[in-house]
């Protein structure tokens, strides 16, 4: 299985999930950390404002898309870059964060990636939840 860990300084779990520059992957198997990669958020450098340009094939549907309707403009960003942002780990099976926040939770039921929170103050280091991870009942 795969689980994906929100973090800027590649050590600690990053509080504002969405803000964090890295989604570090570890892959597991038989209790073991078989690979690991760090993939770039494709949010944190963002915000949801939607202007930096979508590598997608067929993607410029979507400028055309909020030319029309104003209302939505604000909703439709949002969830775009919440969804990118999902999307990005939807290999994941669980998500640890210290937050889910709440425009986040419907981007991860629909790429169903499940979160778990980690509780604690102050800075958690990633090696501190491992030991944790480890005893995630695979689904």
């Amino acid at each position: 299985m795969k689980v994906a860990i929100p973090t800027t300084d590649k050590k600690t779990i990053f509080g504002h999930t969405g803000h964090a520059d890295y989604f570090l992957v570890l892959t597991i198997e038989e209790n073991r950390i078989t690979d690991q990669e760090f993939r770039k958020n494709p949010h944190s450098d963002k915000e949801g404002h939607g202007d930096v340009p979508d590598h997608e094939p067929g993607s410029n549907h979507h400028d055309h898309d909020h030319s029309h309707n104003h209302n939505h403009n604000h909703m439709h960003h949002d969830e775009n870059a919440h969804d990118q942002m999902i999307r990005s780990i939807e290999d994941c099976t669980y998500f640890i964060v210290r937050h889910v926040g709440r425009r986040c939770a419907p981007s991860l039921k629909r790429f169903n990636v499940k979160p778990i929170q980690v509780k604690g103050q102050g800075e958690i280091l990633i090696d501190d939840v491992l030991p944790e991870i480890m005893k995630i009942p695979i689904e």
